[in-house]
């Protein structure tokens, strides 16, 4: 039987260009899509489909050839809606806030990018890291949210939506909004002013702002599956691009299948330093 390393030897061979391959069976697919082969990649250069593909047909027997699917760009944003705080002790490092918060942010601002397939992001390690950086840093405030853009509007208002993590629940959300799901303004066509969408229950809400209220608009325009990270829109008529975020669960975000993590490095010009 052909596996899963045997279809990834076959891709990297002669493929120098490829700086990080995923292969996956389609039965990992949400839903699942069984007696399948996918495949998706990183590239220092622009890379020709066919000629990946074509990598395992001439040079292997297997009967089923992968299919290419492009890389699922998530954004992990560390602390969007506050500026992240890192505490220190003032009476156990020489140095001021200020020369804390620059080694903080050269650090961060070099480390933790992602960008590769297979990248997972681990908040204890992050964090740990941090503190190990110098004498007299103890601990922080932070929350990760992570981020899909829908650059390409769906005409039928449909969107399948894969954080390729589970979600945080409502009891347990760390961010300010108290939302495991909500998004930026979207514009929606017939409808005037900017809109937004919250989970509310296992089903997506679409409402408005008037004033401090949240005026619901949509009772359910979807649903997702916490334990998947898989959100299912429909009817959203939207008329420009949108993004929405979600808070995982757990404290390691993992990048499997297609799911590609790059880290937004713009929370390091917020860094605040608290004495504790």
């Amino acid at each position: 039987a052909v596996t899963v390393g045997d279809y990834n030897v076959l891709l990297k061979d002669g493929l120098s260009s490829v700086t990080s391959l995923s292969v996956w069976g389609g039965e990992e697919n949400n839903p699942p899509q069984y007696g399948r082969v996918f495949v998706s990649s990183t590239s220092s250069a622009d890379i020709d489909v066919q000629d990946l593909l074509g990598a395992v047909k001439h040079k292997s027997i297997v009967s089923v050839i992968p299919e290419y699917v492009p890389a699922n760009n998530i954004e992990v944003l560390v602390s969007p809606e506050e500026d992240p705080i890192f505490y220190y002790s003032q009476f156990s490092t020489s140095k001021s806030p200020e020369q804390l918060k620059q080694s903080i942010k050269n650090y961060l601002d070099s480390s933790f990018r992602l960008g590769l397939l297979g990248q997972n992001f681990d908040y204890l390690r992050y964090t740990d890291s941090i503190n190990d950086l110098e004498p007299g840093l103890v601990g922080n405030k932070i929350n990760v949210i992570l981020g899909k853009t829908i650059n390409e509007v769906s005409m039928s208002g449909s969107y399948l939506i894969d954080f390729g993590n589970g979600l945080e629940t409502k009891a347990r959300v760390g961010n300010p909004r108290g939302k495991v799901i909500y998004s930026s303004p979207i514009s929606v066509s017939g409808l005037e002013g900017e809109h937004y969408i919250r989970d509310d229950g296992d089903g997506i809400t679409l409402y408005r702002i008037e004033g401090e209220e949240e005026v619901v608009v949509e009772e359910v325009i979807g649903t997702f599956d916490r334990n998947k990270g898989v959100l299912y829109i429909r009817d959203l008529e939207a008329t420009a691009p949108f993004t929405v975020y979600v808070e995982p669960a757990g404290t390691t975000i993992v990048s499997s299948r297609n799911v590609l993590l790059n880290v937004n490095n713009e929370y390091t010009s917020r860094i605040q330093m608290v004495s504790q």
